[in-house]
């Protein structure tokens, strides 16, 4: 069992909070290319397709084969979320304050401690940065991708990955993936808008239907 990364924006990280989310789709690179020409599928009516873990394959082939060389685990692998946080020191407090239970903190020098905020799910908390006027009272949040794995509050084993293009998704995965909609046409809606923001300026979009990891997990209790 190996530990790996995920990077998830505030929304659906309360959607993992609320336990909507079970499943993520993430765009595998390089993409398979088809080889409309290549010998001997060619006068037998298959698709083949090349990718450079795999060489030359039918589509059946491919989804078995490229499964091996998932970037973000296996089945059984856990995963870490990383979110937007910030970390309050509390070296920079002349007074005694409360740890909080529910994250985890580290411990560091003469007994003082880290502790972790999270922007999707927290008001802006009153952190003191240690500078000339005191404290500051805007929070400075880093960017999830800097976040150190000992902050994370969040962790999902995988249970199941599938090769599949994006545009396969049914309107039960797209309610797996944590989206709420008063019907199946604006459920789909609402996910081709969510894909395309995130993916159609680095050339991935839904019309494009790349092919993608299909990540199934679910959430841990702590690190279990």
């Amino acid at each position: 069992m190996t530990d790996h990364p995920l990077l998830f924006n505030g929304d659906m990280v309360n959607a993992l909070l609320a336990g909507r989310k079970t499943q993520t789709r993430r765009v595998i690179k390089p993409q398979p290319i088809l080889q409309p020409n290549h010998p001997p599928f060619k006068d037998r009516g298959y698709d083949v397709w090349w990718h450079p873990k795999t060489a030359c394959q039918t589509v059946h082939a491919l989804r078995q084969s490229l499964r091996d060389y998932c970037p973000y685990g296996d089945i059984g692998d856990r995963i870490w979320v990383k979110e937007t946080f910030a970390i309050e020191n509390t070296c920079e407090y002349d007074e005694h304050i409360d740890i909080p239970t529910d994250r985890p903190v580290k411990t560091i020098e003469d007994g003082y401690h880290l502790i972790p905020h999270y922007r999707a799910t927290e008001p802006e908390p009153h952190i003191t940065d240690g500078g000339p006027d005191g404290d500051d009272d805007t929070t400075k949040w880093s960017p999830s991708i800097f976040m150190p794995k000992w902050a994370a509050r969040i962790w999902l084993e995988i249970t199941g990955i599938r090769i599949e293009r994006v545009q396969d998704i049914d309107a039960g995965d797209i309610t797996k993936e944590g989206l709420i909609a008063s019907s199946t046409m604006d459920l789909i809606a609402v996910w081709i808008d969510l894909w395309d923001s995130i993916n159609a300026e680095r050339g991935y979009g839904w019309h494009v239907n790349p092919w993608v990891w299909a990540i199934s997990f679910r959430r841990l209790r702590g690190k279990e």
